[in-house]
């Protein structure tokens, strides 16, 4: 049996929904499923207690000879070091499963952490952009693995008719940059073109906190078309979200990666209407699984929702193809490369 240390954001016993700690839980489970043998290092209290988190590092590296890091920049810049000096004395084999999609930005500005990386065995990143940017700066020791999340496909039994109002929603943080002003502002412009409340609005996930009160004063002018839904469970996403019409995902938020939402919005058959910011254009494939829009073009989303209004067939037809296209972004087979790595050093 191989044995396997895991350092990463687990957050055991709360119930945390962020795409770091999802991503982390769902990957121990489906190695877990594979017979991995593994052991784990919570990031989460790092910092109520270095010296007991040191402990568990020391644990790790003595008791297992690969050992994958899974962290958000923060956390990989503050520990990196510390990995790469414990492992001058250990000799572990370290691979990378980067979180976000911006890591590459802050290699492009640090020698320093550039020459870090290099001692990895491999890092493992959620775009083929991504791949081109590492090689560009002289990291050539990567491979793409997308995101994955080990959702249940779901189908909507009843398709939406020509006169009927068609729900949208958004799913993810809910804060500026996310996109939800350009949403709300879209759904908004394109009732009144139309004539009529064609549309709704329903906004699903958390709120920032740095936006509680901004999305308070937005709440309380919402139409009656409009509203907020509240926190859905991850492991609930699909289920959800399977009865609605179009998710709209008009992101420019600097840290965006390979967006879990974008997954959970395939799983559930869901096409989804996306800024072209980041990796979304790799994600969504225009007029198949959904649509591109310019970023912060609120114009550009009501001219595809007019067009979405008029042409309910093409959309459902759409349907059919998310759920072909989440089957790669399944655990079993996104994390098909890690696990042969892994097997390979026997």
């Amino acid at each position: 049996m191989v044995r396997v240390g895991i350092l990463g954001h687990f957050a055991r016993g709360l119930k945390l929904y962020d795409g770091q700690t999802i991503k982390t839980l769902e990957m121990f489970e489906e190695l877990s499923r594979e017979g991995f043998d593994l052991m784990c290092a919570d990031t989460y209290y790092m910092k109520r207690s270095f010296t007991t988190f040191m402990k568990e590092l020391y644990r790790l590296f003595s008791g297992n000879d690969r050992i994958i890091i899974c962290l958000s920049w923060n956390g990989y810049s503050k520990i990196l070091p510390v990995l790469i000096f414990l492992n001058i004395i250990y000799k572990r084999k370290l691979y990378d499963v980067v979180i976000g999609g911006n890591r590459q930005e802050y290699f492009a500005k640090s020698k320093f952490y550039r020459s870090l990386a290099r001692n990895l065995a491999c890092s493992y990143v959620e775009s083929k952009e991504m791949v081109a940017k590492y090689n560009e700066y002289g990291l050539h020791n990567v491979k793409y693995m997308p995101n994955f999340k080990n959702l249940q496909l779901m189908e909507r039994p009843t398709p939406f008719k020509r006169g009927q109002q068609l729900p949208l929603c958004t799913f993810s943080r809910v804060c500026k940059e996310k996109g939800i002003e350009d949403a709300i502002d879209a759904v908004k412009n394109v009732n009144i073109k139309i004539g009529y409340n064609r549309y709704s609005l329903t906004i699903f996930g958390f709120v920032e906190v740095s936006y509680k009160k901004q999305f308070e004063k937005l709440k309380n002018n919402f139409p009656e078309y409009i509203k907020y839904g509240g926190v859905i469970s991850y492991d609930d996403s699909a289920r959800v979200l399977k009865d609605y019409f179009l998710l709209l995902f008009p992101t420019y938020w600097d840290g965006e990666g390979f967006p879990g939402t974008l997954i959970d919005a395939l799983a559930a058959g869901l096409p989804a209407i996306v800024s072209d910011w980041s990796f979304n254009s790799e994600i969504v494939i225009n007029k198949k699984t959904g649509f591109i829009t310019s970023v912060h073009n609120i114009n550009e989303i009501v001219g595809v929702l007019m067009w979405c209004s008029n042409n309910i067939y093409f959309v459902e037809q759409m349907r059919n193809n998310c759920l072909l296209k989440m089957k790669e972004y399944l655990p079993m087979n996104a994390l098909e490369v890690l696990k042969k790595d892994l097997l390979a050093c026997e």
